[in-house]
This record gives structure tokens, C-alpha cells and sequence, in this order.
């Protein structure tokens, strides 16, 4: 078939087809199709707007809402063609089956995009009445509250019962409200599995109502194998979506488990001091500091001899300790000033924590500023992981400055020849 055959076919059966259905629309028609063309191109920008709070969120629900509008949209076209083609009305007859079942599918994919439109609608206004006005990453949100929980389940349950109640009306199946049908067995099986799915749902609903843990908050979890730093992202009916903050992975927790586990919430302090850190030191007793560190000049030995009576082994601990005072002080005034990190102008203290065989264990503690409200975790890395590896770096700098090793010394045996 060369150009300009199918240009002959394309006039005279596509374009005359056309033109012979179209001149055969009435107003009601093309309202009708250019209502369903008006829904398809704003559903994107629609749900994005009812979860701009929550963009993970929307993205699912309008990706779900333009393939049942478009759906729709196709459905309908078939529908209007059936009825104004005049061949297809002549072999078909006025009242077809298959002009039914095309219009009752084309009412359930209606029904289908008005039930999510009004989950959506209806979440959109419970959190703006209900939930609470709280600043995440210095911007105002509208987050989750038990109020608006509790709101949003009975209005989900009651749009999804009246969805169901309408599909069995439309399609006549009214057989499956019996208490032996397809209804009946799912109403069993929920009865049968509550233990399942319901302590998850009353679990989210009391960590929402004591404030456990809520959009932006960092919170350890006890029980989890890494008890590493989770920032709460989401706060779903049965989970809590985290992201870990050393991985950038994404960690779910169930919210049975925050009902039985210890949440540290570290957003939250009890003091206006900041967030209190502590870093451990084991620093080898200073004898056998001295018994195994060979790089001691003969000139330093002499002098350590003559200060200690001649037993270069014998110091006076807490000369030692305070010397790893002078030390904390230093580093502190060295750190301090420093820009990419988080620390309170609050001097660093050091204490004797332990002592063991081979190392005197010392415990410095520092305090952070108050950890922001974020779900970034770049951000909640600066406070918790740069910080304290910046201060951690500085301590084993001026470690070889004051001669204090950072490290438990082997035991060594030397047997005599």
C-alpha cells in the first residue's frame, strides 16, 4: 500500500467514520466527554495539591487517579460511538448488551475515582481540623494526630462500605450480602485475623496520642538488631516509615513494636543544656605506657629517671588524669569555633568511668544544640555523626601532643635470657 492509497482509505473510511459518529453527538455528549477529558489532565495536579504535605504519598494516588480517568475516558468514547454509530444501532439494536455492560463499567471506574478523590478530599480537611500545625524543615505541615486518625479510619471504612454498597446495586449482585457470601467469609476473616492487623491500628493511634514519635523526630528504637538513629518520616495506620541516618535506607517499623519497645525520642530533651554526648577513652595506665612505648629518646628516659627517683615506671596518676584534663580543655577550645559542626558552647568534662587491667576508661561528654524537626538526614548526620567524629579526631591529634595513647596496650611477656 503506497501514500497515497492509504490516504484514500484514511479519508474515505477513518474520516467519514468519524464525521458520521461526531455530527450525530448531542450536547450532553460532548459535556459529558469533556468532563471526563477536564478530570484526566487535573488528576496529577489535584491529588498533588490534597498531599503536598507528603509527596510520597501523592505520587500512588494520582499515578492510580489518571489510569482510572483515562480508563474512563477510553470507556466513555466506546460507549458514544456504540450510540450514535448507525450501523452498529442497526446490528445491535437500541437497547444491546453490550452497551450496558460498557456503560456499567464505565459508572464503576467513575465510582472507583470518586471514592479515592474522596479519601483524599476528606483526609485533606481531618488534618487541617484535626492535626496538628508543626514546622519540619522550616516549613508549617499539618501532621497526623489521634484525633485525625481516628477521623480518617471511619471515613475511609464508611466511603469503601457506600463504594461497595453502589457496585452491588449497579452490577445486581445483591447475592453477595448474604452471610454466606463473598462479604460474609471477608467479614469472617477480619474478625478471625483482628489480632493481627488490629493492635498495629491501636498501637498508631496511642503513639499518636502520647506523641511517641511524629513526622521529623529522631528516635532510636530498642529491639531492633542496629540500634542506629531512625528519622520518622511517615506515620502510617500500621507502620512507622523511617529512614536510617547512617544508611540512607528506608527502615519500617511495625506500630505493635513501638508499642512494646523503648523509644528514645532524641528531638526531644529534658533539659535546656542540649543533647548530652558521651564519647568513651581507654587510655593505658601511664607505667605501661611508658614500658612499651619504644620511642623515647635516651635523653627523655634520663629525665623521667631523675623525676621519678630513677623508676621510669612510676608516675603519679593524677598528674596523668589531669593532664588528660588539660587535654579536654584544649580540644574543646580548638573545636568549638567550628562551623560545620553542632556543638553548645558548653566546656567538655571529663571523668574517670572505669578502670580494667590494661586501660583507665574515660567518659567526655559534650552537649549538642536541640536536634531540628527534619526528615533530611544530612541534616541530623551533622549533629550526630560529624560532631562527634570531628571532636573524636581532635583527641587523638593532641593525643600524641600530651604523650596519652588512645588505645589498650597488648600484654607483652618478656621472659629474661
Amino acid at each position: 500500500m503506497n501514500i497515497e492509497t492509504f490516504k484514500t482509505w484514511f479519508n474515505d473510511y477513518v474520516i467519514s467514520y468519524g464525521t458520521n459518529v461526531y455530527n450525530n453527538f448531542d450536547t450532553y455528549e460532548f459535556v459529558l466527554l469533556g468532563a471526563n477529558l477536564f478530570i484526566l489532565l487535573i488528576s496529577k495536579f489535584l491529588f498533588k495539591f490534597l498531599y503536598r504535605d507528603n509527596k510520597e504519598k501523592a505520587k500512588p494516588r494520582f499515578k492510580i487517579a489518571i489510569f482510572l480517568s483515562f480508563v474512563l475516558f477510553v470507556l466513555q468514547i466506546i460507549y458514544l460511538i456504540i450510540g450514535n454509530d448507525p450501523i452498529l444501532i442497526e446490528k445491535l439494536g437500541t437497547d444491546n448488551d453490550f452497551e450496558t455492560i460498557i456503560g456499567k463499567l464505565s459508572l464503576t471506574f467513575l465510582v472507583m475515582y470518586v471514592a479515592l478523590l474522596l479519601q483524599s478530599v476528606t483526609h485533606f480537611i481531618i488534618k487541617k481540623n484535626y492535626g496538628s500545625k508543626e514546622q519540619i524543615d522550616n516549613k508549617d505541615v499539618f501532621v497526623e494526630t489521634s484525633g485525625s486518625r481516628i477521623w480518617t479510619v471511619l471515613s475511609v471504612s464508611f466511603i469503601n462500605f457506600g463504594f461497595f454498597y453502589f457496585l452491588i446495586k449497579l452490577w445486581s449482585a445483591e447475592y453477595l450480602m448474604n452471610s454466606t457470601s463473598i462479604l460474609g467469609l471477608i467479614a469472617v476473616a477480619l474478625a478471625l485475623t483482628n489480632a493481627v492487623w488490629f493492635p498495629d491500628i491501636y498501637s498508631g493511634i496511642i503513639s499518636l496520642k502520647v506523641k511517641i514519635a511524629n513526622i521529623g523526630d529522631t528516635i532510636m528504637v530498642e529491639g531492633i538488631d542496629k540500634k542506629n538513629e531512625l528519622i520518622v518520616k511517615d506515620t502510617g495506620f500500621f507502620k512507622l516509615t523511617t529512614y536510617d541516618i547512617r544508611t540512607n535506607h528506608i527502615v519500617f517499623v511495625w506500630n505493635n513494636m513501638i508499642g512494646k519497645s523503648v523509644i528514645h525520642n532524641l528531638t526531644r530533651i529534658a533539659s535546656t543544656s542540649g543533647l548530652r554526648i558521651v564519647v568513651p577513652f581507654k587510655i593505658s595506665y601511664p607505667e605501661m605506657s611508658n614500658i612499651i612505648r619504644l620511642n623515647l629518646s635516651d635523653k627523655e628516659k634520663d629525665i623521667l629517671a631523675d623525676k621519678y627517683n630513677g623508676n621510669i615506671n612510676h608516675f603519679n596518676i593524677d598528674d596523668y588524669i589531669k593532664s588528660f584534663r588539660t587535654m579536654t580543655s584544649e580540644a574543646f577550645d580548638n573545636v568549638k569555633d567550628n562551623k560545620d559542626i553542632k556543638l553548645k558552647d558548653k566546656a567538655f568534662k571529663a571523668i574517670v568511668h572505669d578502670t580494667s587491667d590494661f586501660a583507665i576508661v574515660m567518659h567526655v561528654s559534650f552537649y549538642l544544640g536541640k536536634l531540628p524537626r527534619t526528615t533530611n538526614t544530612e541534616t541530623i548526620r551533622s549533629y550526630l555523626i560529624n560532631t562527634k567524629a570531628t571532636v573524636i579526631e581532635e583527641f587523638l591529634s593532641l593525643s600524641y601532643k600530651y604523650n596519652i595513647p588512645l588505645k589498650t596496650e597488648d600484654l607483652v611477656v618478656l621472659e629474661k635470657k
